[in-house]
């Protein structure tokens, strides 16, 4: 039996060691930052994907064309976006909150990795939580957007 609480206790350790966020303090290879906003009844959806050296934005809406355009990364621009995110703490939101049931609403996600944390119309957040959530997926979509539109040509 003890055996198998220290088994256990080494596995819970292991797990939550896994899932935990912590931002890198430079931007390597393989590092990437996923933004998505998908809506429920409009449809229309939002990815961003970010790697070492490139971002892409793709819209999607029922209403116009699905739109991807692309942007070049530099050292400079990987610096400013984990410091933006590391000033904003984004590692230390309480990502063990619970789901709660909606009718209608949106999700978004910010992954870094493999670790996602979750906002939207269906996830409960602390006030604080939420609003460093929002700040900083507003602030990556904002980096999108003024960095893609500096692109001439659309990438299929």
């Amino acid at each position: 039996m003890t055996t198998f609480l220290i088994a256990l206790t080494g596995f819970i350790s292991m797990a939550s060691s896994l899932f935990s966020l912590e931002l890198p303090k430079t931007w390597e290879k393989d590092f990437t930052i996923d933004v998505s906003y998908h809506g429920s009844m409009s449809g229309g959806r939002t990815s961003i994907k970010f790697t070492y050296d490139s971002c892409i934005y793709i819209t999607d809406s029922n209403q116009a064309p699905k739109k991807t355009r692309a942007y070049l990364l530099t050292q400079k621009d990987r610096d400013a976006i984990l410091g933006k995110l590391r000033s904003l703490k984004i590692d230390k939101i309480d990502t063990k909150k619970e789901f709660v049931a909606v009718h209608d609403g949106w999700s978004q996600s910010i992954c870094f990795g493999f670790h996602c944390i979750e906002g939207g119309t269906s996830v409960e957040l602390t006030d604080e939580d939420k609003s460093t959530f929002l700040t900083a997926y507003a602030f990556l979509e904002q980096f999108a957007i003024d960095n893609t539109k500096k692109v001439k040509t659309k990438v299929k």
